[in-house]
């Protein structure tokens, strides 16, 4: 497996601006253990989340699944109406 850097945005609401440390907390008790994330970085602005996830995979494609995957289990529900940006 490769570490790779994923880098996402959820945009949302723009009040109240989330605090990051809570988001850090949420994604990683989320996280499985087959996820195989390294590291997490969150940067909030108001109605911007940007993330980055640092994990081991096989190849991009598959980080980006997992990484995707694993923001979804994380901000849903507790993060109603924020959305992962395409």
């Amino acid at each position: 497996m490769t570490m790779h850097l994923i880098t996402l945005r959820a945009t949302g609401p723009r009040s109240p601006v989330p605090d990051p440390a809570a988001v850090t907390g949420l994604l990683w008790e989320a996280v499985r253990d087959t996820d195989h994330i390294e590291h997490l970085r969150i940067r909030a602005s108001p109605g911007q989340l940007d993330l980055a996830v640092f994990l081991l995979a096989e190849h991009e494609a598959a980080a980006l699944l997992t990484a995707r995957a694993l923001c979804a289990r994380a901000l849903h529900p507790t993060f109603t109406g924020w959305r992962l940006a395409a």
